[in-house]
């Protein structure tokens, strides 16, 4: 049985604060979590830094927008929620199917 992939764009909230490496690298380790989760990465689009339109902690009025398309497995969404869960860097994580 052969496997279907899925297309699916990634929004990442990343928070910097407190961390000595380079937004290029933070990408690049959000990139090797997809494939971790037998993901193809694809296009990969840096925001950069955004105010929040809704400040919900007045500590982190900020976040580094990262939007990255990929395929994958039906189970990628949900692989990926779980490995990026206690991740500190990724503020948030919303998974779309294209």
């Amino acid at each position: 049985m052969s496997s279907i992939n899925s297309k699916y764009r990634a929004t990442f909230i990343l928070d910097l604060r407190g961390t000595e490496e380079p937004t290029e690298t933070v990408i690049e380790n959000m990139k090797a979590e997809i494939v971790a989760v037998n993901g193809e990465v694809g296009e990969v689009n840096d925001f950069g830094q955004r105010d929040f339109a809704r400040v919900t902690d007045e500590r982190r009025p900020t976040g580094h927008y990262v939007q990255i398309d990929f395929e994958g497995p039906s189970t990628a969404n949900a692989d990926l929620q779980e490995r990026l869960h206690l991740n500190k860097v990724a503020y948030r994580v919303l998974v779309q199917s294209l």
